[in-house]
Protein backbone atom coordinates (compact mmCIF):
# COMPACT_ATOMS: atom_id res chain seq x y z
CA UNK A 1 0.00 0.00 0.00
CA UNK A 2 1.27 3.44 -1.08
CA UNK A 3 0.26 6.97 0.45
CA UNK A 4 -0.74 9.33 -2.54
CA UNK A 5 -1.48 13.57 -1.73
CA UNK A 6 -3.93 14.67 -4.69
CA UNK A 7 -2.78 18.47 -5.41
CA UNK A 8 -5.21 19.05 -7.99
CA UNK A 9 -7.91 22.21 -9.29
CA UNK A 10 -10.56 20.02 -8.46
CA UNK A 11 -11.83 20.08 -5.24
CA UNK A 12 -13.35 17.33 -4.60
CA UNK A 13 -12.58 14.53 -7.54
CA UNK A 14 -13.65 11.70 -8.39
CA UNK A 15 -11.08 9.27 -9.61
CA UNK A 16 -11.23 6.23 -11.60
CA UNK A 17 -8.51 3.61 -11.75
CA UNK A 18 -9.08 0.67 -13.47
CA UNK A 19 -11.68 -1.20 -11.56
CA UNK A 20 -11.57 1.21 -8.65
CA UNK A 21 -13.41 4.57 -8.00
CA UNK A 22 -12.13 6.90 -5.33
CA UNK A 23 -14.95 9.22 -4.04
CA UNK A 24 -14.67 12.69 -2.52
CA UNK A 25 -11.12 13.08 -2.89
CA UNK A 26 -10.36 16.60 -1.81
CA UNK A 27 -7.06 18.85 -2.11
CA UNK A 28 -4.48 18.07 -0.03
CA UNK A 29 -5.84 14.61 1.57
CA UNK A 30 -3.98 11.66 1.64
CA UNK A 31 -5.38 8.41 0.44
CA UNK A 32 -3.92 4.81 0.58
CA UNK A 33 -4.13 2.80 -2.58
CA UNK A 34 -2.26 -0.58 -3.39
CA UNK A 35 0.85 -0.24 -5.64
CA UNK A 36 -0.65 -1.34 -8.61
CA UNK A 37 -3.31 1.09 -8.88
CA UNK A 38 -0.40 3.69 -7.97
CA UNK A 39 1.73 2.66 -11.28
CA UNK A 40 -1.74 3.34 -13.13
CA UNK A 41 -1.93 6.97 -11.37
CA UNK A 42 1.65 7.91 -11.28
CA UNK A 43 1.83 9.79 -14.45
CA UNK A 44 -0.88 12.21 -13.57
CA UNK A 45 1.09 15.30 -12.45
CA UNK A 46 -2.06 16.37 -10.05
CA UNK A 47 -1.01 13.06 -7.43
CA UNK A 48 2.17 12.30 -5.93
CA UNK A 49 3.51 9.54 -3.21
CA UNK A 50 3.59 10.65 -0.12
CA UNK A 51 4.99 7.51 1.81
CA UNK A 52 4.91 3.21 1.38
CA UNK A 53 3.54 1.51 3.99
CA UNK A 54 5.04 -1.89 4.64
CA UNK A 55 2.93 -4.80 4.69
CA UNK A 56 2.75 -6.97 7.87
CA UNK A 57 4.22 -10.28 7.09
CA UNK A 58 2.11 -13.71 7.23
CA UNK A 59 2.45 -14.95 10.85
CA UNK A 60 2.58 -18.31 10.92
CA UNK A 61 1.05 -20.20 14.16
CA UNK A 62 2.72 -23.03 14.69
CA UNK A 63 1.25 -25.47 16.43
CA UNK A 64 3.15 -28.12 18.58
CA UNK A 65 3.23 -31.40 17.07
CA UNK A 66 1.51 -34.39 19.42
CA UNK A 67 3.05 -37.70 18.83
CA UNK A 68 0.93 -40.48 19.34
CA UNK A 69 2.55 -43.32 21.86
CA UNK A 70 3.35 -46.23 19.72
CA UNK A 71 1.22 -49.31 20.77
CA UNK A 72 3.18 -52.92 20.52
CA UNK A 73 1.40 -54.37 18.19
CA UNK A 74 2.88 -58.00 16.75
CA UNK A 75 -0.53 -58.34 13.98
CA UNK A 76 1.39 -58.14 11.77
CA UNK A 77 4.70 -59.93 12.70
CA UNK A 78 3.72 -63.08 10.66
CA UNK A 79 7.43 -64.98 10.63
CA UNK A 80 7.19 -64.30 14.58
CA UNK A 81 10.13 -62.35 15.18
CA UNK A 82 9.44 -60.27 17.58
CA UNK A 83 9.64 -57.07 14.49
CA UNK A 84 7.54 -55.74 11.49
CA UNK A 85 10.02 -55.81 8.35
CA UNK A 86 10.61 -56.72 4.94
CA UNK A 87 10.05 -60.18 5.52
CA UNK A 88 6.40 -59.93 6.99
CA UNK A 89 5.63 -58.30 3.76
CA UNK A 90 7.06 -60.21 1.62
CA UNK A 91 5.52 -63.30 3.25
CA UNK A 92 2.02 -61.07 2.87
CA UNK A 93 2.82 -60.71 -0.48
CA UNK A 94 3.23 -63.93 -1.37
CA UNK A 95 0.10 -65.48 1.24
CA UNK A 96 -2.11 -62.35 -1.25
CA UNK A 97 -0.38 -63.81 -4.05
CA UNK A 98 -1.47 -67.62 -3.71
CA UNK A 99 -5.08 -66.36 -2.49
CA UNK A 100 -5.35 -64.83 -5.83
CA UNK A 101 -4.79 -68.07 -7.93
CA UNK A 102 -6.80 -70.04 -5.61
CA UNK A 103 -9.36 -67.19 -6.46
CA UNK A 104 -9.27 -68.38 -9.83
Amino acid sequence: MVKVLYNGDKNPCRIKILNMTIEQWKRGEVKEISDFHWAHLKHNIDFSLVGKQKEDPVKKIKKEVVLEPKTESNAFDLDRDGDVDADDYSLAAKTLGHARKQKK
